[in-house]
């Protein structure tokens, strides 16, 4: 079925969303052939995805995730931080309920995506599949603030968090600011959106006051202990 969307893509007609799901299932389901899946997806970022059709194509996306028994392989992204990544669902949740903060890593919670990662690579551009992560959360948030990486994004992103049940949603685009800066604003910016600060100024206060005395730091190394990764890493940064 996705063979049939590939011309009029290619010629710029929007796909229903129910073509965009059909379109979405046989590449979750493996029906479609890489050919296929790459045609697809150049042709989606050519015309430019619609809201509708990033709505649909995340819809089916989750319903994978849920039915879908993820597996872990215990890789440790120890070049960062030390925190182990690939957690389990159960850990992460135990993560999130007692030190405030969990990670939860795309191909862990998303083991349908097999059929298009190395596809993803070989075409080395970047698709509908890069905005997907924060709007196919498996934990449901009704609060998000999700970062694009193309400012044309902002309000798809943000109308179609809303479509998939998000109440409060906040979507940003950086810049080339000090990362103390940035990390102060986006930490405001959550939370405005969980209603932790009436506003961003009171936000960024509270943020840097985390860094200064020591408390975001702490709660990284819990974090990391936790998740069963590599506390050195973190010690040579600091």
């Amino acid at each position: 079925m996705i063979r049939e969307y590939i011309p009029a893509l290619l010629e710029n007609h929007d796909l229903t969303p129910d073509q965009a799901e059909a379109a979405m299932i046989d590449i979750m389901t493996g029906q479609a052939t890489p050919s296929q899946i790459s045609a697809f997806l150049i042709g989606l970022k050519k015309k430019g995805e619609t809201v509708d059709e990033i709505t649909a194509i995340a819809r089916v996306m989750r319903t994978f995730s849920r039915t879908v028994c993820p597996k872990v392989d215990g890789y440790l992204l120890d070049t960062c931080v030390g925190v182990k990544l690939e957690m389990e669902p159960a850990l992460v949740e135990k993560a999130i309920e007692e030190i405030g903060i969990g990670f939860m890593f795309a191909p862990n919670f998303h083991p349908a995506m097999k059929n298009v990662a190395s596809i993803r690579r070989e075409i080395g551009v970047r698709t509908v599949f890069n905005i997907l992560g924060p709007l196919t959360n498996p934990a449901g948030p009704n609060a998000q603030l999700i970062g694009v990486y193309d400012s044309g994004l902002l309000e798809p992103m943000c109308v179609a968090a809303h479509n998939l049940g998000a109440k409060s949603v906040m979507t940003v685009h950086g810049r080339d600011d000090p990362r103390v800066q940035i990390v102060a604003a986006n930490a405001a910016a959550g939370l405005v959106l969980c209603e932790a600060s009436e506003d961003m100024r009171t936000g960024v206060e509270l943020a840097l006051n985390a860094v200064e005395n020591g408390r975001g730091l702490r709660i990284l190394r819990q974090l990391i202990v936790l998740s069963g990764g590599n506390p050195e890493r973190l010690e040579v940064m600091a």
